[in-house]
């Protein structure tokens, strides 16, 4: 219970009461509930779907894109954006990762959020029920972007749960999301789901290319296009409604 309560806080701004000193064996017994965590974003997403669904679809689109960074408190939009600074800025590969840890944000991570925000709100007038996935795809590929990770820091948040990240907590992520997309939504939303798996192994692996190996920033940066990628390749597949 302890690392469920550790995984909650860390992913999310929920009011999460957590008494107990902190632990990292407990942080670590912990990352297995990371699927969870993207189930119960989904589910608060999906309830929040539901009581807008009076509203015209863009404005629904953007109140929804509102309360998802509410909801993560725009923790993985900041990796994902100094992952772009970094990667995109064509130094070496520590000075990449200095300007990975640079508080400000650059060009290129201007670029990612107004792209990442933009995908968000243009698919999401479309996504009807199954914006309770998208959460569940990030926290899962956020996971499995660890597979043989290696941590490319000295220390920080993201070493334990990169080096820790082994076969259980990897085929939960697999499994979870595409249990749900099969129950809830059959064929359609399995084979985005299994989409969103390759893109994420593929992307994982060209970032360490870049990189080395694998930071909070890059996890982050796995979580936010991971979903943009499954809301699109959902999409494609026909399951979103028009």
């Amino acid at each position: 219970m302890k690392g469920f309560l550790l995984m909650l806080s860390f992913f999310t701004r929920l009011p999460v009461r957590y008494t107990h000193e902190f632990r990292q064996e407990d942080f670590i017994r912990g990352i297995k509930y990371t699927p969870a965590v993207g189930v119960i974003l989904g589910m608060i997403m999906w309830g929040a779907y539901k009581s807008l669904l009076w509203m015209d679809a863009p404005v629904m689109s953007v109140l929804l894109v509102l309360a998802y960074i509410w909801l993560t408190g725009g923790l993985h939009i900041d990796g994902l954006s100094d992952t772009c600074d970094g990667i995109f800025s064509s130094r070496s590969r520590e000075r990449a990762l200095e300007i990975m840890k640079d508080s400000r944000v650059g060009a290129f991570g201007v670029i990612a959020i107004i792209t990442i925000v933009a995908v968000y709100l243009i698919l999401c007038c479309y996504i009807g029920d199954a914006i309770f996935l998208m959460p569940v795809i990030g926290r899962c590929c956020g996971v499995i972007s660890c597979i043989r990770g290696k941590y490319v820091r000295e220390d920080g948040m993201g070493k334990a749960f990169v080096e820790n990240c082994g076969p259980l907590e990897i085929g939960i992520a697999a499994i979870v999301p595409l249990a749900l997309g099969l129950y809830f939504y059959g064929w359609p939303v399995a084979i985005a789901v299994l989409a969103s798996f390759g893109f994420t192994l593929a992307q994982t692996a060209w970032m360490r290319s870049k990189l080395g190996g694998t930071t909070g920033d890059t996890i982050g940066f796995s979580i936010e296009t991971s979903q943009a990628f499954f809301l699109f390749a959902a999409y494609s597949a026909g399951m979103l409604t028009m």
